[in-house]
């Protein structure tokens, strides 16, 4: 059996009331204490463990977002080293230009 936090995250509301057919205000369901609900499935009669399905799901989208977050991170970095070397080459031709200009 799994605990799903339905209240916090829309998500897994938005699958529970998916899977079932039904609207969310049709549901008469009970939270415990910790706001959690208990899912279970069922196949063939047998229930399903699916806390190592959630527990890979979370990691694998908190490694999505780390890999996009690094992503973008990186995108912005080449963005400013490129803006820091083109200040760089502008700097030298004007440091050019002025020595030219006063030593030559």
């Amino acid at each position: 059996m799994a605990k799903i936090d339905v209240i916090n995250n829309k998500m897994a509301m938005f699958m529970v009331c998916e899977a079932i057919g039904q609207d969310r205000d049709v549901i008469d369901i009970q939270a415990d204490e910790n706001g959690l609900y208990d899912v279970k499935i069922l196949f063939n009669d047998q229930e399903i463990n699916v806390e190592r399905f959630i527990e890979n799901l979370q990691r694998n989208y908190q490694e999505a977002v780390k890999k996009q977050a690094a992503d973008l991170l990186s995108a912005e970095y080449d963005k400013i080293l490129g803006k820091i070397y083109e200040i760089q080459e502008v700097l030298e031709h004007h440091n050019k230009i002025f020595e030219e200009k006063v030593y030559g």
